[in-house]
């Protein structure tokens, strides 16, 4: 008897054989090897087990593709694995869970990733994420979800725009001498609550505007047309 595959996923409990595969060795004739092969098969074929890991490996490639840190992929797996033992979403589109769990993953690290984002990268309506946070949220208050993994603590002297504001520069190929200025307008402009109500990622958009708009009068290679900073911050451009 053989035993290959990767490691255990402590979340998948006892009935983790997703990830391993028993088969028999040449000569390996036995009756154990035989049941221990059938066991296997009948995890593998467990409809619930399936979804589950289905789900893991979605969100797995997902916050690969997005850089996002280890820990979001941990507590979006945890999210998930007690969203579908609950039975609460049950019926729910799996892509439209596996979003909602990241985006609720990246809120309770304090990585800022916005959920138009998120929804355009997964092709997913952001009407229909919205919903399932909504519905996630509620099962929070309630107690019926408790994540288990530590959250990060956030930096108290950092503003959410701020936050944004390296990824979107860096989308837009700005120096870091831009990025820091536009990271300065952000923050002044949180502390003086002068655009209370906007979303972060508009802000940041903005403080990039601003910035551009007026530094390219001194070094036009600053210069970024309005349409290109909201593409690059996920917000609409113009009135």
């Amino acid at each position: 008897m053989n035993r290959v595959g990767g490691p255990q996923n402590s979340l998948l409990g006892d009935n983790a054989g997703l990830s391993t595969q028993i088969g028999r060795m040449k000569g390996d004739n036995g009756p154990g090897s035989s049941n221990l092969a059938k066991y296997n098969d009948r995890i593998a074929n467990d409809p619930n087990q399936v979804a589950i890991i289905k789900a893991f490996k979605d969100i797995q490639n997902f916050c690969s593709r997005l850089n996002l840190k280890q820990n979001v992929e941990d507590i979006a797996c945890e999210l998930f694995k007690q969203l579908h033992d609950s039975k609460e979403l049950k019926g729910r589109n799996r892509a439209i869970v596996v979003t909602t769990c990241i985006y609720w993953a990246c809120k309770n690290e304090n990585c800022p990733r916005t959920l138009k984002e998120l929804c355009a990268q997964f092709s997913i309506r952001k009407r229909d994420v919205g919903r399932c946070y909504l519905r996630v949220m509620k099962l929070k208050k309630a107690g019926k979800i408790k994540i288990t993994i530590k959250r990060r603590a956030a930096d108290p002297r950092t503003s959410e725009s701020e936050k944004y504001m390296i990824r979107f520069g860096s989308a837009l190929k700005l120096p870091p001498s831009v990025i820091n200025m536009c990271t300065k307008v952000a923050g002044t402009v949180s502390k003086l609550g002068v655009c209370a109500g906007k979303t972060p990622a508009a802000v940041a958009a903005a403080s990039i505007l601003l910035v551009t708009q007026l530094g390219c009068h001194v070094k036009p290679q600053y210069y970024r047309e309005p349409v290109a900073i909201a593409d690059a911050a996920y917000v609409k451009s113009g009135p």
